[in-house]
């Protein structure tokens, strides 16, 4: 079982992609301070779960570990 990971949101604002890549489909936007489940990263992408259980990629540099 995989451990329960945190996260936080660092950027005002990001938007998380389907796929780890900037032509990615646009699936929701993260703000400032939302906590997020984290999971793998993927090169320079991380994926993240919202805690209304939406998932998506963002920028590894926007979200940090708590």
């Amino acid at each position: 079982m995989c451990p329960q990971i945190r996260g936080v949101i660092l950027s005002p604002a990001v938007t998380a992609k389907s796929a780890p890549q900037d032509d990615g489909t646009e699936l929701f936007v993260a703000h400032e301070g939302t906590r997020v489940r984290l999971w793998e990263s993927v090169g320079e992408w991380r994926r993240v779960t919202l805690p209304n259980g939406l998932t998506g990629f963002i920028p590894a540099d926007a979200v940090e570990t708590i």
